[in-house]
């Protein structure tokens, strides 16, 4: 339905640009060619015409007149394009509460009974791992876990706390669950447009983004990898490339959220292997998952990724799950 809409809406507005551009043309009188533009093409009004279309300047009466376009620029008519259109859903479609669905803002993904909870991860926390303390003061160190076996990832940060238990409302846990486990694509756009928003690791740069890989079972039975999902909108906002394939998940593990810490790093031990080591040589990799639980997951693929020579491995998660 959105696919027909935004259809329609690109022919009703490409045939009032054609009716107003000919009036322009007749009453111009320098102008010597009039060529329409395609709404529905991406950023065509930036190339050059000489570029696009194949044609150049032209001699009439042994004078050289250039071809111009009759009509509106993208400055104008068509660079309100996306916004009319955005719109036209939003009114159609409007924008819910990622976890309760009632009707928010076209910017907001939380509504402000939901916000409230939703509990942003800040300092002080570890250097290595970014978990957070339980004391609210003091400046960020080490946790115990990393002084005694560092992890081979540089360092690890998430964006929001995911919460457990039945103490409060848990607006981001119930959407990831939404998400991973009711297979609502609609829910994770709306999370991978927040983890792009809070990337935490917006001064570094990467050379490439690679999500953590599901096995073909789970990836058949979920149909999308919501690492990948997040990894993608991350990527297209920062620029940077993303690599779904360079890590491979090489034999089917038990899920880890009802398995204690310890038996989640046996369970994901040897779990994960580099397709291939040319690509990652000398790399600087960002490795990106829904949610840091335990760490035995992305610990897995953060080695497997700096035994074949990445040189740094960073992670980043949506949320995190603390204990406290």
């Amino acid at each position: 339905m959105q696919r027909f809409i935004r259809f329609f809406t690109h022919l009703v507005m490409a045939k009032a640009l054609a009716c107003t551009a000919k009036p322009a043309a007749q009453r111009a009188k320098k102008i010597c060619a009039v060529v329409y533009v395609p709404i529905h093409e991406a950023n065509t009004q930036n190339k050059s015409l000489k570029k696009l279309f194949h044609i150049g300047c032209y001699r009439q009466k042994a004078k050289l007149l250039s071809t111009r376009i009759a009509g509106f620029s993208r400055d104008g008519y068509i660079g309100h394009v996306p916004k009319i259109l955005a719109s036209v859903l939003s009114f159609l479609y409007p924008q819910r509460c990622t976890s309760c669905k009632t009707f928010v803002q076209p910017e907001e993904h939380f509504c402000r009974g939901c916000l409230p909870f939703v509990r942003a991860i800040a300092s002080p926390l570890c250097l290595c791992c970014g978990e957070p303390f339980a004391t609210p003061v003091g400046p960020d160190h080490l946790c115990r876990v990393c002084l005694a076996a560092p992890p081979p990832f540089r360092r690890a940060r998430a964006w929001a706390y995911y919460q457990t238990g039945e103490a409060t409302p848990q607006p981001l846990s119930e959407a990831i669950q939404h998400f991973k486990y009711q297979r609502n694509l609609s829910v994770g756009k709306a999370l991978a447009t927040l983890a792009a928003t809070h990337f935490s690791f917006s001064d570094e740069d990467y050379d490439v983004i690679v999500p953590v890989p599901l096995h073909i079972d789970r990836l058949r039975w979920r149909g999308f990898n919501q690492s990948l999902l997040l990894s993608r909108v991350i990527g297209r906002t920062r620029k940077i490339k993303v690599d779904p394939f360079l890590l491979a998940r090489t034999r089917s593990t038990a899920p880890q959220t009802q398995l204690p810490e310890k038996e989640r790093r046996e369970n994901v031990k040897g779990a994960f292997t580099v397709v291939s080591p040319k690509r990652i040589q000398k790399q600087r990799v960002l490795l990106v998952d829904d949610v840091y639980t335990s760490g035995a997951t992305v610990r897995e693929c953060a080695n497997a990724l700096s035994y074949e020579g990445a040189r740094i491995v960073d992670v980043f998660t949506l949320a995190r799950a603390v204990s406290h």
